[in-house]
């Protein structure tokens, strides 16, 4: 029973780790949001609903759909996992805002981080995913090579906006993964998975959910959802695209051992 809500449950305890350490001024003002992201980030449903607009795309319906609710559901099971630890920490004693207070003098200012720092981590989190999928060590450097690709043609083509900047950097993403099926005769799904994974737009699903339920302000939740909604569309064209530039390889006669 408890591995059909380990979403919300996992949710749950970095919210209230978080929120702690931020009233507790531990570390100065924290940003939660990105801590309990950054903790939940393997649960996460970004592939199931890919894989479910992917399917819708594809006219294949009962997949997608149920797939669709499947991805939604972890979606809102985190979201209120996020905004019932949010409220758990609000229970804290008096003492320690005024604790927070006294270790917290002066506000941590705000310094901006290039976007292009993404670069130095991306290797890091891609060889972590692999690690986690089962990836073939063969595979390692394909998989770097796919995720430097989504997280640098991401960048390069911000000037086109972030929906069409979505479309270029997963269509290069799927090119070298197809790319990588022909050459080596190897499949390709793991790559193209970790690939898109540095793009998938789950993280604002789960803040919409929670947005919702902590500042009771709908427009902004649904502003998220309807963000979170068009980027896997962008990912689904981006990838429909690259399969017209290099069709992915069908049949393979490698060994499954190697």
């Amino acid at each position: 029973i408890l591995g059909r809500v380990v979403e919300a449950i996992a949710a749950f305890i970095c919210s209230v780790i978080a929120t702690t350490f931020d009233k507790m001024g531990w570390l100065g003002p924290v940003n939660t949001s990105c801590i309990v992201l950054a903790g939940t980030g393997w649960c996460l449903p970004g592939l199931q609903l890919n894989t479910a607009i992917a399917d819708l795309g594809s006219h294949v319906m009962v997949s997608g759909t149920s797939r669709l609710i499947f991805a939604f559901l972890i979606i809102f099971e985190m979201g209120f996992g996020f905004a019932l630890g949010s409220k758990v920490s609000d229970i804290l004693p008096a003492a320690t805002a005024s604790l927070a207070s006294e270790v917290v003098t002066a506000t941590t200012p705000t310094i901006p981080i290039s976007p292009w720092l993404n670069i130095l981590w991306t290797p890091i989190a891609a060889i972590s995913f692999g690690v986690l999928l089962g990836a073939a060590p063969k595979q390692f450097i394909v998989i770097v090579v796919s995720a430097s690709m989504a997280s640098t043609l991401s960048l390069l083509s911000s000037w086109l906006g972030s929906d069409l900047a979505t479309v270029v950097a997963n269509a290069g993403v799927i090119i070298v993964g197809n790319m990588y099926a022909r050459i080596f005769d190897h499949p390709s799904a793991v790559p193209n998975c970790i690939g898109s994974l540095m793009l998938v737009p789950s993280s604002l699903g789960v803040r919409s959910v929670s947005t919702a339920i902590i500042s009771q302000d709908v427009v902004t939740a649904l502003t998220f959802t309807f963000r979170c909604l068009l980027t896997s569309v962008c990912m689904i064209i981006g990838g429909f695209l690259a399969t017209m530039v290099i069709t992915p390889k069908r049949a393979f006669s490698f060994d499954p051992r190697s």
